[in-house]
């Protein structure tokens, strides 16, 4: 059974390819292009949770499942992109530092018209500064240097750069939850083929090092938070973790919690020295998330409704979103130190962020939660739980692919 999913599920993702390659992107845009995603993912998804359900599990290998999932995304290897072409933006915005001495925080793209792939690698962003981290900017730099000027060794190092790293997420979750489920419902998940390795994005790494901290939190706890802060100055979402890490952390005693902040902090202000001038390099990333979209989260859009005001919908989801946290936060302060129950609630509050606190839902960002809800796997208790949670979040992602068109 479950290489007839295989087998069908590959002949959908060399498809997919093959139609990219006939045009420079799948615009969701153009009609034509939004169905034949929208129906590719629907058979994807259908099929994935079909199988799911009929898998003989104790006759099918953690390692079969594992080199499907890498034959899945070693299939977009040599595309660039799918319909984001956000990995041009991560190449442009990280080279900056490296090639031409410019801070991309306070300088954009667009002022460097003479760079040998200016018109290759700008987009719609290239007049704007970055609002990643700055911990990827470090890993982009590195692979600028190697690449230099190569429009091609480019796009292909960090094509596997990003592949790669969502390859040992696989692994990572197999290895945390010790669950061929878990290995399955990640690494073949359509969201995460088609978003991480088709499209490329760079959630890969955030989702890696989340992993990590997770994998480090029960040997080495101070180690953990580092990761966790490390996912953080990637993409800035998983902050929203930081005090369930902290609650865990302190329940193991307050000299290891203060290790653990020194270690992140010197990973701050490390990763930070290159590019600090002022706390003016935040405007940009600060005006961004303050900014009005049509496309934000659905208690921001209810809200809306309600209120017929963003700016009080805004307010009122930040307060949802702290009650929450708050609760949640002094359940687990309240129990006892337990892994499974420290990844189910940070899958319940990333679920609440992407629902209360975006300006801009786009469909990577459901990402994490796919990673979050496979680790739920961890324990029976939360298992039903987590499987729930890819199934929304896979709905989720069909809503947004129209929506957000």
């Amino acid at each position: 059974m479950f290489w007839i999913f295989a087998t069908i599920s590959e002949i959908i993702y060399v498809l997919i390819v093959l139609r990219r390659l006939q045009q420079p992107i799948l615009d969701l845009h153009q009609n034509s292009d939004l169905f034949f995603i929208l129906v590719s993912l629907t058979i994807l998804l259908v099929l994935y949770f079909s199988f799911y359900r009929v898998i003989n599990w104790k006759q099918l290998s953690a390692k079969k499942i594992f080199l499907v999932s890498v034959l899945f995304q070693v299939t977009f290897l040599f595309t660039p992109f799918l319909t984001s072409d956000d990995i041009y933006t991560y190449v442009f915005s990280s080279r900056l530092l490296p090639i031409w001495g410019a801070n991309p925080y306070t300088i954009p793209f667009d002022n460097f018209p003479q760079d040998p792939i200016y018109q290759q690698v700008k987009t719609m962003w290239s007049s704007f500064t970055v609002i990643y981290g700055p911990l990827f900017l470090h890993i982009g730099a590195v692979i600028n240097l190697i690449g230099q000027n190569s429009f091609n060794i480019l796009i292909s190092l960090f094509k596997a750069t990003l592949i790669g790293a969502n390859i040992a997420n696989s692994l990572l979750i197999y290895k945390l939850t010790n669950s061929k489920k878990a290995l399955f419902l990640y690494g073949s998940s359509p969201l995460i083929i088609f978003e991480l390795a088709g499209n490329g994005h760079l959630d890969s790494i955030l989702i890696l090092f989340l992993l990590i901290s997770f994998f480090l939190l029960s040997k080495k706890p101070t180690f953990g938070f580092t990761s966790l802060t490390a996912s953080v100055l990637i993409r800035y979402f998983t902050i929203v973790l930081a005090p369930f890490f902290s609650i865990y952390i302190l329940h193991k005693g307050i000299r290891s919690f203060a290790l653990a902040l020194v270690l992140s902090l010197v990973l701050v202000i490390g990763v930070y020295i290159p590019f600090w001038t002022s706390p003016y390099i935040f405007d940009y990333l600060i005006s961004y998330y303050n900014e009005v979209s049509p496309f934000p989260s659905l208690g921001i859009l209810a809200g809306l409704v309600i209120f017929e005001s963003y700016k009080v919908s805004f307010n009122v989801n930040t307060l949802l979103f702290l009650l929450i946290l708050i609760i949640l936060t002094i359940k687990l302060f309240r129990s006892k130190n337990d892994i499974a129950q420290l990844i189910f609630f940070s899958m319940l509050l990333y679920w609440v962020f992407l629902l209360t606190k975006l300006n801009l839902v786009l469909t990577w960002y459901l990402a994490p939660v796919i990673a979050l809800s496979s680790l739920c796997l961890i324990s029976k208790k939360y298992s039903n739980y987590g499987v729930k949670g890819i199934a929304l979040a896979s709905l989720y992602s069909l809503v947004l692919y129209f929506w957000v068109r």
